[in-house]
């Protein structure tokens, strides 16, 4: 990476919100901008992580757009004169939105070379597929996090797969655990993650062990998850943290992680949960089926039953789950490293550029 000091980045995203998309930006710039110049520039205002870039010393942008469409142009300009003003020479587009940006500054000017990354398998609408599969004429490069997710909406030959990344050493145990055996599920309250079924499977098995389920997270599923969790009377035993900057800490006060997701690309969460050596119970989702085994997973199906028998049988098998995923948690710091994974992006920009 000699060429890496002549490397002008825009990561270019919707917005700053809590997200696992938005967190693999803020890890990923944190690694680069030790070796590159770079920025990262928001779409729009939303700025509920800013203080985390802020802290991490990463440069951030907001191009402030609204619903109106001289907002959209404006926005546009802006971001133009951005990339002359700092003679960026990569434009890394995370998820659908920056897209749709990617395409006027692509004609604009031709020299900046587009990288895309969708961050999940579902790209939210067969009109959203139809349009990063048209446009994928005027990218450099795709990345994917597997096989698996490979799709005639990206780039044929220059697609390249680059799994999402954690710093171990953050991670690190940290106080001791909750004397109720606790489950932890950290994402936004949103339909695609399933909240209802664990609520639901808690509440089957409420009458027969002693646990707690947290939430972290927001979302705009939080008014329906309250009513849903006193219509059961589970109190006491599911409770909504909202945000939380202290994910290590957190994870590491509790005895299991649950993502029990409809879809997925490779989330942080899950990487965050193993690097905290945590128990891990998932749907098959996404890349994590390609990249974790069922003797590293325990894969559930998306039914509350069936996450209510997985939650059971860690609670009855603690031990012997929490010594396997002891031994997964090496394998992250070997595969999922993020210094590794920041270095994989530099390389391809690099080769972008000769």
């Amino acid at each position: 990476m000699s060429n890496s000091r002549n490397l002008s980045v825009i990561h270019l995203v919707t917005g700053l919100n809590v997200g696992g998309a938005e967190r693999a930006v803020l890890d990923l710039s944190a690694v680069q901008s030790e070796k590159i110049r770079l920025i990262v520039v928001s779409i729009t205002n939303d700025n509920k992580l800013l203080s985390q870039f802020d802290k991490a010393g990463i440069e951030v942008i907001f191009l402030g757009v609204n619903k109106s469409f001289s907002s959209f142009f404006k926005s546009i300009f802006r971001l133009y004169k951005l990339i002359k003003e700092r003679n960026v020479n990569i434009l890394h587009c995370h998820m659908f939105h920056p897209i749709i940006y990617a395409i006027p500054i692509k004609f604009i000017k031709s020299n900046v070379k587009v990288v895309f990354t969708s961050h999940s398998f579902n790209i939210g609408s067969v009109f959203r597929e139809y349009i990063v599969g048209f446009t994928k004429m005027l990218r450099a490069a795709d990345i994917i996090f597997s096989g698996q997710m490979k799709s005639w909406i990206y780039k044929k030959k220059y697609t390249y797969i680059i799994p999402n990344g954690v710093k171990l050493s953050d991670y690190s145990q940290v106080g001791s655990k909750n004397k109720k055996f606790t489950f932890v599920s950290v994402a936004r309250l949103d339909e695609v993650k399933n909240h209802k079924s664990m609520v639901e499977a808690a509440s089957m098995l409420k009458h027969r062990y002693e646990f707690q389920v947290l939430f972290a997270g927001t979302g705009e599923l939080e008014g329906d998850l309250k009513t849903r969790i006193a219509s059961y009377g589970l109190e006491n035993i599911v409770k909504l943290l909202g945000y939380r900057s202290d994910i290590s800490f957190l994870m590491n006060q509790c005895h299991c992680f649950m993502l029990t997701s409809l879809w997925e690309g490779l989330p942080i969460s899950i990487l965050e949960a193993f690097a905290c050596g945590l128990p891990v119970i998932s749907t098959a989702v996404g890349s994590i089926p390609e990249f974790f085994s069922p003797e590293e997973v325990v894969f559930t199906k998306q039914t509350p039953e069936s996450i209510a028998a997985c939650m059971e049988l860690v609670m009855k098998n603690y031990n012997t789950y929490s010594e396997q995923s002891s031994k997964v948690r090496d394998r992250i710091a070997k595969d999922f490293d993020i210094g590794k994974i920041g270095d994989e992006h530099l390389s391809l920009y690099n080769k972008l550029l000769n």
